[in-house]
């Protein structure tokens, strides 16, 4: 709220399944990172961090749909 981003518009990165169920229950995007690549719900699931870049990162986005909240 205070950043005047809406949760939709943010990503949260995450490595357990607790966490993949509190980013979408905040209602953000969520990146899980596992080597068993078994996080459920996940938007996105990658073995580790090496190969993302800002663009594989905004691609979990719809072009347009970033916006920022009034």
């Amino acid at each position: 709220e205070q950043l005047r981003i809406r949760p939709c518009d943010c990503l949260g990165v995450e490595d357990a399944e607790a966490g993949i169920t509190a980013i979408q229950a905040a209602g953000m995007r969520s990146l899980g990172v596992s080597v068993e690549n078994n996080l459920q719900g996940a938007t996105r699931t990658v073995r580790d961090l090496t190969n993302e870049t800002l663009y594989s990162l905004t691609s979990l986005f719809t072009v347009g749909e970033l916006t920022k909240a009034a």
